[in-house]
């Protein structure tokens, strides 16, 4: 069937309107597990309220698999700690605003102004989970699909979602220390949004606890409506002190927390966190003057640790999303700026490099695949070619060239 165009007139209104013309198009792509659907956020009446879509990749079908509920997520009826987010994302569209897959099952999980809500890529209508009053956040699915695991009033939970009370996994959080959040460099300044990371055989996770009791509040005073009120957040300023955080590991059945030793620079930032496919974490450690980047992995038994690699370079590293682990041993590809351009380098599984993967005078980065490979790709400034190729467990395959 060919796909049918819609034409719309372009008046002066619709010029000055948000989103701009041409530019709701679809967002947060997405594969299914099984490869069979592409999976978008997109608003067909080019507006600011999007639905989740799915575009079957053989038969080139596309159809809704969600409509939000009412207008959904929006500036106007987001919660507190939804509003902050979407502040901090620069997010202006309402509707379904975010949704993830889970890793190996037909689930989708669509959270919603502070609520959690499944279906799966047959479509049925959303079902609510673990409903509350307090609001859930930063809300992922076990790879199985068969739980959630959230924060709700800065605790973590969990909850299956065959049904059955959620349960708590941490009891400790007060009104200055939060468990399972990105604190407030991390997000606005690190690129790093989550708190939290589920193990891959879904029985353990990792998360942070930040504490932000030194940090001074700092008031932001809001006139602009019928009555003026005052909005406190704790903002580490530069220079000053920062959140402590530290990082442990818990059952998703419920138990202690192991915790594990990130050093002895309290200032220092948990830049990334990373489960390696055998269950040992692999943790970014970034020194506060942003010139030290250490790359460790630790059993999370025993809470031993191994230092995998060390950058070192200035004025500062640029944090990047480039690990990636290559097959199950252990051994993984890293990108660096050491030579002056960022490259590819493949390591084995105790940090020994086994060779570069890419050199020259271009740029490359690596990209996730539903293989445990890794896919990167180079370009070079200034001109059309690009490069790319598969890194394997037994070697690296050019696959491509296009100008």
């Amino acid at each position: 069937m060919a796909a049918q165009q819609t034409l719309w007139r372009l008046t002066l209104d619709r010029v000055v309107a948000y989103p701009a013309p041409g530019t709701a198009v679809p967002a947060r792509l997405a594969f299914s597990p099984d490869g069979r659907l592409l999976t978008y956020l997109w608003s067909e009446d080019q507006s600011l309220v999007r639905a989740l879509w799915a575009f079957d990749v053989a038969s080139g079908e596309r159809r809704v698999l969600a409509w939000p509920p009412g207008s959904g997520t929006t500036d106007a009826n987001a919660n507190p700690e939804e509003a902050l987010r979407r502040e901090r994302e620069r997010l202006r569209e309402g509707g379904i605003t975010h949704y993830r897959w889970a890793k190996d099952a037909d689930r989708l999980l669509v959270p919603l102004n502070g609520q959690l809500y499944v279906t799966s890529s047959a479509g049925e209508p959303l079902r609510l989970v673990a409903p509350a009053e307090a609001p859930a956040a930063d809300a992922r699915l076990t790879p199985d699909g068969q739980r959630v695991v959230y924060v709700r009033e800065r605790e973590l939970w969990v909850a299956d979602l065959a049904g059955g009370e959620p349960r708590r996994l941490t009891f400790d959080a007060t009104a200055t220390v939060s468990n399972g959040l990105a604190e407030y460099v991390a997000q606005e300044e690190m690129g790093r949004a989550e708190g939290f990371w589920i193990a891959p055989d879904g029985q353990r996770v990792a998360y942070a606890q930040v504490d932000e009791g030194q940090v001074p509040l700092y008031p932001i005073v809001h006139q602009g409506g019928a009555e003026w009120r005052v909005e406190e957040h704790r903002y580490p300023f530069a220079g000053a002190a920062n959140a402590r955080v530290r990082l442990g590991v818990l059952p998703l059945a419920g138990g202690p927390t192991t915790w594990l030793d990130l050093g002895p620079d309290a200032d220092a930032y948990l830049a990334r966190v990373d489960w390696r496919p055998d269950g040992h974490l692999v943790v970014q450690i970034e020194a506060r003057n942003q010139r030290r980047l250490e790359l460790r992995a630790y059993d999370v038994e025993t809470g031993a640790s191994q230092t995998l690699l060390v950058e070192e370079q200035g004025p500062w590293i640029d944090l990047h999303d480039d690990l990636r682990f290559v097959g199950d041993d252990g051994a993984f590809v890293w990108s660096s700026e050491r030579s002056g351009y960022r490259h590819l380098y493949l390591y084995d599984r105790d940090g020994k490099l086994v060779r570069p993967l890419t050199a020259g005078t271009g740029r490359s980065t690596a990209s996730p695949t539903s293989t445990p490979d890794a896919t990167a790709s180079t370009s070079w400034p200034g001109a059309r070619a690009r490069s790319s190729g598969t890194c394997t467990a037994s070697g690296w395959t050019a696959a491509r060239r296009t100008d």
